[in-house]
């Protein structure tokens, strides 16, 4: 008989690959209303992936029902520059935030940006910063992030890739 929990937990390197899978199968599926087909494309590998290194971290965690991959989501300190955004540094940022379209609307993505930004909070931050896709907006604006401004990012081929930069407080 199946189990419906999900079992939260700290991503493996081993799993690089099954993350890469869920990752470009949740994107293609659920970015469907918000991009078109090119930029879909054109993102995924560039900036929509999974990064090695916040697996290599420990801070990269995985939603698990069954034995399988359901949904995937971290965060890091170590964060890539945004051209033209007013940010702090040092900042913590909740990154690569995908749920497979099959298990969306169970409180998954919600359970790993919560795991992420207990996290965020345990290595001494008081804010979380993202840089949302707009396939993500809605579960971050419900989840208590504001918008701090949009942004573009070039992808190969000219391809323009809209963004929003939010943040949220984490102080208790």
């Amino acid at each position: 008989m199946p189990n419906d929990v999900p079992v939260l937990r700290v991503a493996r390197t081993r799993e690089l690959d099954a993350l890469r899978a869920l990752v470009a199968r949740s994107w293609r599926a659920l970015a469907a209303r918000s991009y078109a087909p090119d930029v879909i494309e054109a993102a995924l590998g560039v900036a929509i992936r999974v990064d090695p290194a916040l697996v290599e971290d420990g801070t990269y965690f995985v939603a698990e029902i069954d034995g399988q991959l359901a949904a995937c989501g971290g965060w890091s300190a170590r964060v890539p520059t945004v051209k033209g955004a007013d940010l702090p540094t040092p900042r913590a940022e909740v990154r690569a935030m995908f749920v497979a379209s099959e298990h969306t609307r169970r409180g998954l993505g919600r359970a790993l940006l919560e795991r992420a930004e207990r996290a965020i909070r345990d290595a001494g931050f008081d804010s979380a910063y993202l840089v949302a896709t707009h396939s993500g907006l809605e579960l971050y604006r419900a989840a208590g992030y504001v918008e701090r401004g949009a942004h573009v990012a070039m992808l190969p081929g000219g391809v323009a890739f809209p963004l929003t930069l939010m943040s949220r407080s984490l102080a208790r």
